[in-house]
């Protein structure tokens, strides 16, 4: 039986999620399983005030399983999942380093907040593959920086860095050092700020 590459642990009031499935952490059936997993051990946890989500290695998530386009449509769990963070009753930052392309873009637009490491890339080049994100990004980005960037961002499938983010508006922060550590840190300054408005993706 395969080891569940996703992983919780509480640092004070700080739910950390850290997922680990080399070799550029693709999100797959596991991955779905255990994050399901950990968002229902939060749910259930008195005294959670914010949450993270970072990977290990060498990128966050870097998109969706390729070999599961060949078996039956998974665009509803994913959705689902999805729909799971996106409800999570404290704020939820995704830590983002690396390459962060296609349905891993699209977790992070689920997430509440989302930060990066410099020399982060960003994307969504489904079109590259004769497909649109199918997992709520042609609706979550829309929200944040409009339905025109959102469009050229698809059908020009380029990758983006952390200037173009902060610019659109889908980044919310550059962080230094660490992303696991610089994560928890924001989520730390969110939970001070507790008594202002909460920002949705």
């Amino acid at each position: 039986m395969s080891q569940n590459p996703v992983t919780v642990r509480f640092d004070g009031d700080v739910a950390v999620i850290t997922v680990n499935n080399p070799p550029v952490n693709t999100i797959n059936t596991a991955v779905r399983d255990g994050l399901n997993a950990a968002i229902a051990e939060i749910e259930a946890r008195r005294g959670v005030a914010a949450v993270t989500l970072t990977c290990e290695g060498s990128t966050f998530f870097s998109g969706a399983d390729i070999a599961e386009f060949s078996g039956p449509p998974q665009e509803a769990k994913y959705r689902d999942m999805f729909r799971r963070l996106e409800s999570l009753k404290v704020p939820i930052v995704a830590g983002m380093h690396g390459v962060v392309m296609g349905g891993g873009l699209e977790i992070a637009l689920a997430c509440h907040y989302r930060v990066a490491v410099p020399g982060t890339r960003f994307g969504l080049p489904e079109v590259t593959l004769g497909i649109i994100p199918g997992a709520g990004g042609t609706q979550r980005m829309p929200r944040l920086i409009g339905v025109e960037k959102t469009l050229e961002l698809i059908l020009a499938a380029r990758p983006v860095d952390n200037g173009a983010g902060l610019s659109l508006g889908f980044l919310d922060a550059e962080v230094q050092g660490d992303i696991r550590a610089a994560t928890i840190s924001y989520a730390r300054g969110l939970i001070e700020e507790h008594n202002g408005p909460r920002r949705t993706s």
